[in-house]
């Protein structure tokens, strides 16, 4: 699994939405997902919401006993872990677009989520969130 996940980020880091292995008989396609922004407009002023880019199963920690993630309230900067998407046996990070204030978690730690559906509302830290 370390190697498909090792692909994985090559493939993120280098901007290939698609990539074929062929060893002899054997041959994978690896496609990434071409998902939106997990961040999208509220109808409420001001607020945004994160939404899950696939479906799957939740993690909002990284295990029962961790604490989570994120948390209402909890500030992150771009770039850091907001909560995991578990799909086909890997986990899909999605991570702060910018800085942010989490304002509420909408769904628990463990179930499953459907692509799109709204995880948590977060707000731009120190300005509106226009999207």
């Amino acid at each position: 699994m370390d190697f498909l996940e090792g692909i994985g980020q090559f493939m993120r880091s280098e901007d290939i939405e698609e990539l074929e292995i062929i060893d002899g008989n054997c041959s994978i396609l690896l496609r990434r997902s071409t998902s939106k922004s997990p961040i999208g407009s509220d109808e409420r002023g001001g607020a945004c919401q994160v939404v899950a880019p696939l479906a799957g199963i939740l993690y909002l920690a990284p295990s029962g006993e961790d604490a989570p993630y994120s948390s209402p309230g909890q500030t992150k900067e771009e770039g850091e872990l907001l909560f995991c998407v578990e799909a086909l046996k890997h986990l899909n990070e999605v991570r702060a677009p910018f800085d942010l204030v989490i304002e509420e978690i909408l769904v628990e730690n463990l179930e499953s989520v459907q692509e799109g559906q709204v995880i948590m509302r977060v707000s731009r830290k120190d300005e509106e969130c226009a999207m």
